[in-house]
């Protein structure tokens, strides 16, 4: 079988060497047969512990190794501490973002050429996100299923829902007759007689592992304790030499087998493998467990509670700093919630069981990896874990403070911050403190003020007063004076812990880079600006918290620079950290993605995704510096597809809920305000006209352009000063420079430079815009009596509003100007795109002669035979 994993393929996963395979002939076939099965069901294999689940899929799995690329993967309790943790085999070592580890593992499934099974042994065991992506697999893509399921296992809500899916078949094993008995024990060399396999098959019930049990043993069938338990037990106890080694992975479940080797030693590795009491598979170095997930449990019931003390203490202290423990996110989260299970230096003295020296340590690493994979709750109880009076325990409580507020809980955070302000006179931990504080009130609480406090303060330091500053000012809406303010070289990482003043200053001066230099307009400065902030994502292990905001920040900036392929561009590096994950960051990735869709003009789609994450937010209680901005996305799209009632609800809700921390997004709400009074092209004309000067005196080009764009839009005709002195100003940005042509055009009236500035939004990516000019240009032409030239503009922005979802102002006006009904705008349209008069009436479901009429009749409108002298518009500019 071609399993693959950290071995490359060929790997096979690995028998008991005493075990044999009988009987399953039914379900062998069928589930052979579901394999093949178009529909691609879930197979369930279920049944009570040892009734050969696993066996049976192996089995199955090593049959159609020439038609299926396998993966095989076992869950265990370890693994539901470890986000992916069943996947880890498949995964970067490296790459603990378990929002880009879905997207790798996924294509790894999914991006074969070859028909892929996924075969996942005890699914009750895994984690919430490793069982999210196998529900994704499950839901849609060409990958097969099979996983095994202890019968009577409580199952959480995320496996229960695997379950619940409409394409699950489970498929129950039943216990072995009393022929299939006889069968097992004979191919394992054993003959007895008819008697005694009759009473073997009565005590163990034909539980395949039972059996194997008493082979392993040479036990008497009639002489051995009916229960499994029991007998496993003694199977595990026989051997004193083995003791020590099944005791560690009892409580550790899995370890490297380096560090094992260090811990143990060879001899009883190489004799625990050939007895089949553990497996050696593939996953962070090679991986050491148990054979049977039955063995730890036994193993763990016959311990004392301070057996199992000590047994975890030796553990952590022998290799709880092993490099290879270390390098790897998922040992390293595992070491440390068995860290968390012994005791601190006060408790050691109660327990008689001596703390491990490396406790503190064990546990803060952890704590940092559970930040980087954002599992907050679990970074909060690694780091609360931490000895008071532990060398550790100043950072373990910024951590743990950090991921309180992280995941939502304000109070307690602002209490454990305190609480160690009050112990430490560090200057460099009192403002790590200070900055998270303060940070909190704007992000969470929608209050920028603590924060201008602290960047004003003398005793700050110059790096953080700076960045503070250039980042207040910036969301204030003073671009310019925040560029001045900004230190000269940012902090980047390394940090000097993964959370420290460094880099969340880091974090807040990449924000305030982002806000400026695109309301400046200085385009080269903002490309700049979104690359030292993706380093920062790399870089910090905030990064995995923080990307949210900083997404937000990079694709608002560039979407105002009217650069469509870079914010594309943005949004897709986003994508892989942020994609389809439940809860906030699915919402998060549909906010970014709708204010992208609005910067092509896709209104339709920029509609529904805002739809989704405001709905989203709101059901989450998001807090409001990733809430408003898709609230605005979802205003415009909103007006823009004339929706108004819906639009000035939305409004209302922005005016209730100012965003005192954020000034520099009011002139897009200008915007939103202007497109709820389009029916009114005047009085929204002159409030972008307003917004555009106010913008502009305060050097915000990026901003004032696209209220000027709006605008013109609009149909504001005596704009070509205000964008020739932005374009003076921000030459550098792709939004202004399309910006003056549309001005000079609507200035001087010229129909013909209007459909040259409708090509060239289109070349940039604005559907929306292109629209809008090619309905200008229609206005024009026909008002100069162009009418054939008028009709085939107005066709492609009539088309290509259709096919967006746009109602605007433009639009409405051309269609007016045309003269022709729905039906007139309808046939002429099919003409101009050569489709005959017999042609027509068959797609209209009308006469010829009717048709005959409808062109004859617009053609006197238009001033010209429809049918006469076009040139036909360019495939590539109509969405049919």
């Amino acid at each position: 079988m071609r399993v693959h994993g950290e071995s490359g393929p060929g790997y096979t996963p690995p028998a008991a060497s005493h075990t044999v395979f009988v009987g399953r002939e039914d379900e062998r076939s069928r589930i052979r047969r579901l394999l093949t099965h178009p529909d691609r069901p879930v197979l369930v294999l279920t049944g009570p512990a040892g009734i050969g689940k696993t066996r049976l899929a192996r089995e199955v799995a090593e049959a159609d190794a020439g038609r299926l690329a396998t993966y095989w993967t076992q869950a265990d309790p370890s693994t539901r501490d470890v986000p992916f943790g069943i996947f880890e085999k498949w995964a970067d070592p490296a790459r603990s973002d378990p929002l880009q580890r879905f997207s790798e593992l996924l294509t790894t499934f999914t991006d074969r050429t070859q028909p892929t099974l996924l075969v996942v042994d005890d699914v009750h065991l895994a984690d919430d996100l490793s069982m999210f992506l196998i529900h994704q697999l499950a839901g849609g893509s060409a990958t097969r299923l099979m996983l095994t399921l202890r019968s009577g296992e409580e199952l959480g809500p995320a496996v229960s829902e695997v379950l619940a899916l409409g394409n699950v078949e489970r498929i129950e094993l039943a216990r072995f007759t009393r022929a299939e008995v006889a069968q097992f024990l004979a191919a394992g060399g054993r003959s007895p007689d008819e008697r005694s396999a009759t009473e073997l098959w009565r005590r163990s019930g034909g539980n395949p592992l039972f059996l194997t049990t008493l082979v392993a043993t040479g036990g008497d069938p009639r002489t051995v304790s009916d229960d499994l338990r029991s007998t496993v037990e003694s199977m595990l106890n026989r051997d004193a030499g083995l003791c020590r080694l099944i005791d560690v992975l009892a409580e550790a479940e899995s370890l490297p087998l380096a560090a094992l080797t260090r811990l143990i030693g060879t001899v009883a590795i190489e004799t625990a493998e050939s007895r089949g009491l553990i497996t050696v598979v593939p996953g962070g170095g090679w991986t050491t467990r148990l054979a049977h997930p039955l063995y730890g449990e036994v193993h763990r019931e016959s311990l004392s509670p301070d057996d199992r003390l000590r047994i975890r203490t030796e553990i952590v202290e022998a290799v709880g700093d092993d490099p290879l423990i270390r390098s790897d996110y998922g040992h390293t989260l595992r070491m440390a919630v068995l860290a968390a299970g012994t005791s601190t230096g006060n408790e050691a003295r109660a327990t008689g069981v001596p703390a491990a020296a490396n406790r503190d340590s064990v546990l803060v690493h952890g704590a940092e990896a559970a930040l980087s994979v954002l599992d907050m709750p679990l970074a909060a109880s690694l780091a609360g874990k931490v000895d008071e009076a532990g060398e550790q325990h100043t950072y373990a409580r910024i951590i743990y403070g950090y991921a309180l507020a992280a995941f939502g809980d304000q109070k307690t955070s602002e209490e454990v911050l305190d609480g160690l302000a009050a112990q430490t006179g560090d200057p460099e931990t009192l403002e790590t403190i200070a900055l998270m504080r303060t940070g909190g009130s704007l992000w969470v609480e929608n209050d920028p003020a603590p924060l201008r406090t602290l960047g004003e303060d003398p005793a700050t330091s110059e790096e953080t007063r700076r960045s503070v500053a250039g980042f207040l000012t910036a969301i204030s809406g003073d671009a310019a004076a925040s560029v001045a303010a900004m230190p000269d070289d940012p902090p980047r990482p390394p940090y000097r812990t993964p959370i420290d003043r460094h880099g969340v200053a880091g974090l807040i001066a990449a924000l305030g880079r982002v806000t400026a230099t695109s309301a400046l307009g200085d385009h080269p400065g903002l490309l700049t600006s979104i690359q030292a902030a993706f380093e920062q994502l790399e870089g910090s292990a905030m990064a995995a918290s923080q990307q949210t905001q900083l997404g937000a920040a990079m694709v608002l900036a560039l979407s105002l620079s009217g650069d469509v392929p870079a914010t594309r561009d943005a949004v897709g590096r986003l994508a892989p950290r942020l994609a389809p994950f439940p809860g906030i960051s699915q919402f998060c990735l549909s906010g970014l993605r709708s204010i992208t869709e609005m910067a092509t003009g896709e209104v339709r789609r920029a509609l529904d995704l805002a739809r989704d994450a405001v709905d989203g937010f709101d059901d989450a209680g998001a807090p409001p510096f990733i809430w408003y901005p898709a609230c605005l996305a979802y205003t415009e799209a909103a007006a823009a597809g004339g929706d108004g009632r819906t639009a000035r609800r939305l409004l209302s809700r922005l005016s209730k809920h100012p965003n005192h921390g954020f000034g520099y997004l009011e002139p897009r709400v200008e915007v939103c305000r202007a497109w709820c009074a389009a029916g009114r092209p005047e009085e929204a004309v002159a409030r972008l006209l307003a917004a555009t000067d106010a913008a502009q005196a305060r050097q915000r080009y990026g901003v004032a352009a696209y209220c000027l764009q709006t605008a013109l839009r609009f149909g504001a005709a005596n704009a070509g000063e205000r964008a020739a002195r932005l374009l003076a100003a921000a030459p550098s940005m792709p939004r202004i420079v399309t910006v003056d042509r549309h001005a000079r055009a609507l200035e001087a009236g010229d129909p013909h430079l209007l459909l040259a500035v409708s090509q060239e939004y289109l070349d940039n990516g604005d559907s929306a815009s292109f629209a809008d000019a090619s309905a200008q240009a229609a206005t024009g032409l026909f008002r100069t009596g162009d009418g054939q030239t008028g009709f085939d503009a107005l066709d492609r922005a009539l088309t290509q509003a259709a096919a967006i979802g746009l109602d605007s102002p433009a639009i409405r006006a051309a269609d007016r100007a045309s003269g022709l009904s729905e039906r007139q705008r309808t046939i002429v349209a099919l003409v101009r795109r050569g489709v005959s008069n017999r042609g027509i009436a068959e797609r209209l479901s009308v006469s010829v002669r009717t048709v005959e009429g409808h062109v004859y009749r617009a053609s006197q409108v238009l001033g010209a035979p429809i049918r006469r002298g076009r040139e036909p518009f360019p495939a590539q500019h109509r969405r049919e």
